[in-house]
């Protein structure tokens, strides 16, 4: 027995004949499609990671404006081609340690500055700062009772709950280095019995 191929294997192979060709146009949308959808989901990554770091309070430090186990988000970006800005709402990790929770505490002197507690209020550069009007008296000044002078890379971080806050007073945490800060706080999230809001900034003196 043998196998024929005659007329019939033409007629066998015309669907190839048939097939219709794929398009430049056709190609070249599939194209577009993936590069789409490839940079949607670059540029969903890049604000997720910039602007969508969740971390949560660990204590009362920043009350009434985020309170204790309340989830906060982070711009960690915010500070890559700039510096801390007065009134900031930062995230750091004490000492820079990234095992440990991160703290949420507002900057109260830049660099170069000054900063005392003297009879319960905040001086900068000698001069009462207008950053505590609005807040109880401190009742500890902590490292601060004496006078205290910047570096160029150091900040004094103090929390909205003044008389319950882990802050640049306390010598475990101390004045804090740039290089240990990295996020701006930016919206307070609806749990742990917090509402959604912005994180407000201040920028008085």
């Amino acid at each position: 027995m043998g196998f024929h191929f005659g007329k019939n294997r033409s007629n066998d192979l015309s669907w190839l004949n048939d097939r219709e060709p794929v398009s430049f146009k056709k190609l070249q949308a599939v194209g577009s499609w993936v590069l789409l959808v490839t940079v949607s989901v670059f540029l969903a990554a890049v604000l997720c990671f910039s602007l969508g770091y969740r971390a949560t309070a660990q204590d009362a430090s920043m009350e009434p404006q985020i309170l204790e186990g309340q989830q906060v988000l982070v711009n960690r970006l915010a500070y890559r081609l700039s510096s801390p800005e007065r009134g900031d709402v930062v995230a750091l990790y004490p000492g820079g340690d990234d095992t440990l929770d991160p703290l949420f505490l507002r900057v109260v002197a830049i660099p170069g500055e000054t900063v005392e507690i003297m009879d319960g209020e905040l001086l900068i550069n000698g001069v009462p700062s207008g950053t505590s009007a609005g807040y109880d008296a401190m009742e500890d000044a902590g490292i601060a009772a004496r006078q205290i002078t910047l570096g160029n890379d150091e900040y004094f971080l103090l929390g909205d709950n003044r008389n319950d806050s882990l802050d640049s007073r306390d010598p475990y945490l101390g004045v804090v280095r740039e290089s240990n800060i990295f996020g701006r706080v930016w919206l307070a999230l609806p749990s742990g019995g917090g509402t959604l809001h912005r994180v407000r900034s201040s920028t008085r003196r």
